[in-house]
């Protein structure tokens, strides 16, 4: 069971690594906002998840990260034998330019994953495709709030 477990990690590392040019997270540009909408509203987003904040820094540029938060794993990790499950969140936001009222910046959203068989081997990178639909809910979530924003003004 083990050994099953160990060769489907091996061939979702390699298929992340040869889909995501060796990124083991997933990871959205945004688009761009001020700074202040981009730390608000990651906060906001953040919050609905109910991540827990582990930092948050805004200068120079904006960085809030989360703890990693236990879920339950997605059917398709309980088929590869995954026991336990976590998750967390970086949101990014880098000075790009500026106009005569306040900075642009670009924003970027970051979900790691880490699942375990046995509950004490964390595995990074294990990327199913219901992972990458749940990162990429929360993702398309925080950018349609920032460009909400933008249309609003």
């Amino acid at each position: 069971m083990k050994m099953r477990f160990l060769i489907v990690v091996c061939l979702c590392v390699i298929v992340a690594c040869a889909s995501t040019g060796g990124v083991m997270v997933f990871r959205r540009d945004l688009g761009t906002a001020g700074l202040r909408d981009a730390i608000d509203l990651g906060i906001r987003v953040t919050r609905h998840h109910q991540y827990e904040f582990e930092t948050i820094d805004s200068v120079p540029d904006m960085r809030i990260e989360t703890r990693w938060k236990k879920r339950r794993p997605f059917p398709d990790e309980i088929e590869l034998g995954i026991l336990d499950a976590e998750s967390r969140m970086i949101l990014t936001a880098r000075r790009r330019g500026s106009t005569n009222f306040q900075g642009i910046y670009a924003v970027y959203f970051t979900m790691e994953n880490r699942v375990t068989p046995d509950g004490n081997m964390w595995t990074e990178g294990t990327q199913t495709p219901a992972f990458l639909e749940y990162a990429a809910g929360i993702a398309a979530e925080y950018k349609q709030l920032l460009d909400n924003i933008a249309i609003r003004r």
